[in-house]
């Protein structure tokens, strides 16, 4: 009896063992076939997922990025053309009031041939007009005596007609300009006039103080300055060409205007 039930026990011992390494390979090849379909789906499935998830999420970040330039962009847009919108209303108001100024010049303008009528057929005077300034050109024969600053009964007659157009102007300076020819001094007022500087210039003072003191013109608008023989209009070759030269010249220009004009020589 003994014999017998060691006998079965070893038998059954052995059963198992055979299970247990029939189980290994089995638990080996069910493992390797987990492993392998991890990583099918590792390598396949969800690395180009994350890939396209990648890519997906920078696109999306560029378009936001994109989004947030136009904006800018599109305010900016819009700054410049209110900005244009603005500079178009300045312009047409800049050009409406250009257009007024030029309409009332252009009175000045004719208010002052009317008054200078007979000096201008004399040729003792010219009125020119550019654009928003007027200026008027008066012989020194006709204001002053020879070698003489002060002004002449003519002179006081021909500023009285000036004057009376010059105080209803608003909003122009004037400027008065004395010029001279190219003779030097002569010896006799040389104590007075060393040079064509100062007659020049005594002159243009006398005109000035004229319409201040005469018509009551605003002393801040007005200024007096000589040029001697240095801005000829002619060459002093002639006569006729010295006596053009010997010169008033009254110029009416806007507030904003700080030298008279270019000149060419």
């Amino acid at each position: 009896m003994e014999d017998m039930s060691a006998n079965t026990h070893v038998h059954i011992s052995s059963s198992g063992d055979g299970r247990r390494s029939r189980a290994v390979p089995i638990l080996a090849v069910l493992l390797s076939i987990i492993v392998t379909a991890g990583a099918f789906v590792f390598i396949f499935l969800y690395l180009p997922f994350l890939t396209e998830y990648t890519e997906m999420k920078e696109t999306h970040q560029k378009l936001l990025d994109e989004n947030q330039s136009l904006t800018k962009k599109n305010s900016e847009l819009q700054d410049m053309v209110s900005a244009a919108i603005n500079k178009v209303d300045e312009l047409q108001s800049s050009q409406l009031g250009l257009v007024e100024e030029l309409a009332k010049m252009k009175d000045v303008y004719n208010s002052l041939l009317g008054s200078l009528k007979e000096e201008i057929e004399a040729g003792n005077a010219e009125i020119v007009q550019e654009g928003g300034r007027v200026f008027i050109k008066l012989k020194d024969a006709i204001l002053f005596a020879s070698g003489e600053s002060n002004l002449n009964e003519e002179g006081y007659a021909v500023l009285d007609r000036i004057g009376t157009i010059l105080r209803t102007l608003r909003g122009k300076q004037v400027v008065i300009e004395g010029h001279t020819d190219d003779r030097p001094i002569g010896e006799s007022i040389k104590g007075r006039f060393p040079t064509n500087w100062e007659l020049s210039t005594g002159r243009a003072l006398s005109v000035l103080h004229y319409f201040v003191d005469r018509w009551g013109l605003d002393p801040a608008l007005l200024s007096a300055v000589g040029y001697a023989e240095f801005r000829p209009v002619v060459p002093n070759s002639t006569e006729e060409g010295r006596a053009r030269n010997r010169r008033i010249e009254i110029a009416i220009l806007p507030m904003d205007i700080r030298s008279i004009r270019q000149k060419t020589f």
